[in-house]
């Protein structure tokens, strides 16, 4: 009884944690497609400042 309900748990944790890092990734990739964004403006000579 005790096995399978950690057994379950386990299982519980390796999915949460996959979930976790997609959720990761995808913020990774957005943070850096905004960073791409600003360095491609302060590369063209539009600051943020005179949008």
């Amino acid at each position: 009884m005790l096995y399978k309900f950690y057994k379950y748990k386990i299982n519980y944790f390796k999915l949460f944690s996959k979930k976790m890092i997609e959720k990761q990734t995808i913020n990774n990739h957005i943070h850096r497609q905004a960073l791409y964004l600003q360095y491609l403006t302060f590369r063209i000579g539009i600051t943020p400042n005179n949008l």
